[in-house]
């Protein structure tokens, strides 16, 4: 996915939501690893340099080896883990389409013919790495567009639904400083005064909202201690109101959360009202 990403980067998410491979008996061992060695062999074969592509497969997998995952983290999958392997991913690629190049054009106008094509593909390559740049560009405006856009393209990672919260638990905060600001004027404005009190309650509810889906429907929630903040704030939120069967279904998955190989007890998304 990562590979996929850099070559056409049209579904980028600050976060996602990753299920590892935990046996060597899981199928995407053989489906992954048979596509890996596949690609491997055609590109190392037709390569113009098989030398300079086995360089480049080499600089891939030797810059990965941080973030392999031999010593457990809790990011399976970034964009960034890539980032030093990309020239080593693209030297590989150009020697491909060099090497493919002079065998189905071996005629003066199929070389020719095929020297447009490449300098056409390199051209529509930048413009689209271009446009698809200015397009991320907006999302990374604050850490509100960047979860929002997260949890869009990534809605079961609990880590994105943690952030996106923690940002609307801070914009409900902002309100309620103004709110509080208003309310005690010489000469309250009841208008200004309303919205600031809407915005007060509404990120308040959205940002509660975000971290019940977090706990209740991401299934990599434990690979993070962030759902101990989460937990028990989603418990003490609902005692407050009250409902203490929903505060202690919270409380009780951060005192004793289940394992990966338990029955996981978190049942359906409870309404804050």
């Amino acid at each position: 996915m990562c590979i996929r990403d850099r070559v056409l980067p049209v579904n980028l998410s600050a976060v996602y939501s990753v299920d590892p491979v935990r046996s060597w008996q899981d199928s995407r061992v053989f489906l992954y690893g048979s596509i890996l060695l596949l690609a491997l062999f055609v590109s190392v074969w037709y390569a113009a340099n098989r030398r300079r592509a086995i360089f480049g497969w080499l600089w891939l997998v030797g810059s990965l080896g941080p973030n392999l995952n031999l010593i457990a983290i809790s990011h399976l999958m970034q964009d960034r883990y890539l980032y030093l392997g990309t020239p080593g991913m693209f030297l590989v690629i150009v020697e491909l389409w060099n090497g493919i190049g002079p065998r189905f054009s071996s005629a003066v106008s199929g070389k020719i013919a095929w020297t447009r094509l490449t300098q056409v593909a390199a051209a529509s390559f930048i413009l689209m790495l271009a446009a698809l740049s200015y397009s991320r560009g907006s999302v990374w405006l604050s850490s509100r567009t960047i979860f929002e856009d997260a949890t869009r393209k990534e809605p079961a990672a609990s880590f994105a639904r943690y952030g996106l919260g923690e940002t609307y638990r801070e914009l409900s905060y902002i309100y309620k400083i103004r709110f509080e600001k208003l309310s005690t004027a010489p000469q309250p404005d009841a208008y200004r005064t309303g919205l600031a009190k809407k915005g007060m309650d509404a990120y308040h509810v959205e940002w509660l909202r975000q971290w019940q889906l977090g706990i209740d429907r991401c299934p990599d929630l434990y690979r993070y201690t962030k759902y101990l903040v989460m937990a028990l704030d989603l418990g003490i939120e609902f005692m407050k109101l009250g409902r203490k069967d929903a505060a202690e279904k919270y409380l009780r998955v951060c005192v004793k959360p289940p394992t990966e190989t338990s029955d996981d007890p978190r049942i359906r998304v409870i309404e804050i009202k």
